[in-house]
């Protein structure tokens, strides 16, 4: 089987997932694809944990995206967190597992992740596996975290995704240098964040 997150294939079919397209016939339709090769596609992001089975409608199969695997496997791919995460300073470790904890806790990170993703993997003159998704997320934090409107923050939950945003910031900052691209702040901007 193909790792799912380095599949250009599986970004596609997560996108249309993402987008709200649930059967495999309708996902080919999208994709100009036959359905047995996107069927393949989404058994591969089921055994992945990333897509689960949704209500079966007469001989129509519906898939729906597991949230909760998405966001953990996400982060899980994200190059600084996983370099910091091996850094002798247990602090650091630490901080990294409770950033961990806090985003998959977060429904409102789970509304940037589900808006980046679907600026990201249905880009058609650029499909991009999850594991480029995740660097280029940390490069643009790096890049947009100092312009977000933190001021204009009214809910508890924003601004906790903010503060771990912002922890996230910090560790991608510290681990990194360069400057990635611009999903992320459309994200944000959808969000009203930016």
């Amino acid at each position: 089987m193909a790792d799912p997150f380095r599949s250009k294939a599986a970004a596609f079919v997560l996108g249309q997932l993402i987008l709200g397209y649930k059967t495999s016939k309708k996902i080919a339709q999208m994709l100009n694809q036959t359905p047995p090769s996107i069927v393949e596609q989404l058994n591969n992001l089921r055994k992945a944990g990333i897509i689960n089975y949704g209500e079966k409608k007469g001989k129509l199969q519906l898939y729906e995206v597991n949230w909760e695997k998405t966001i953990l496997r996400f982060i899980n791919r994200a190059p600084c967190l996983i370099s910091a995460s091996i850094v002798e300073d247990s602090e650091i470790r630490q901080r990294v597992d409770d950033l961990k904890r806090g985003i998959c806790k977060n429904k409102r990170f789970e509304s940037l992740l589900k808006e980046y993703l679907i600026i990201t993997l249905t880009n058609i003159y650029l499909p991009m596996p999850l594991v480029e998704a995740a660097e280029i997320f940390e490069d643009s934090l790096i890049r947009l975290f100092p312009k977000i409107k933190k001021e204009s923050v009214m809910d508890q939950e924003t601004r906790e995704l903010l503060e771990l945003l912002e922890i996230w910031y910090g560790i991608a900052f510290n681990m990194k240098s360069r400057v990635g691209g611009d999903a992320l702040g459309n994200a944000l901007k959808k969000l009203g964040l930016l």
